[in-house]
């Protein structure tokens, strides 16, 4: 027992995250169903295609940039933890 919680309270909390992403989930889902059918009532067919392409387009360049910062984050935490700052000072660069 580390930190002075149990294995009961640990497996409860587990159990009450779990519960409350599964309604998250089924909300978002909903949410998700509901608004594509108004977004597709109103742009029509050939609109809500390319609605759906630059959708597409935006969120492939987010998961991208969020990468590309995520390692970025990582090498320069490094290298200021080795404590050389010309790495450091490449790394920021290439950055």
């Amino acid at each position: 027992m580390s930190g002075g919680t149990s294995n009961y309270e640990k497996n409860k909390r587990i159990a009450g995250n779990t519960v409350f992403l599964f309604v998250r989930m089924l909300l978002m889902m909903f949410i998700g169903l509901f608004t594509s059918r108004i977004i597709l009532s109103t742009l029509g067919e050939f609109d809500y295609g390319t609605f759906n392409a630059v959708g597409g387009v935006v969120s492939f360049c987010a998961i991208l940039t969020g990468s590309v910062s995520a390692a970025i984050t990582r090498f320069l935490a490094y290298s200021l933890g080795e404590g050389d700052p010309d790495k450091t000072h490449r790394v920021f660069s290439a950055g």
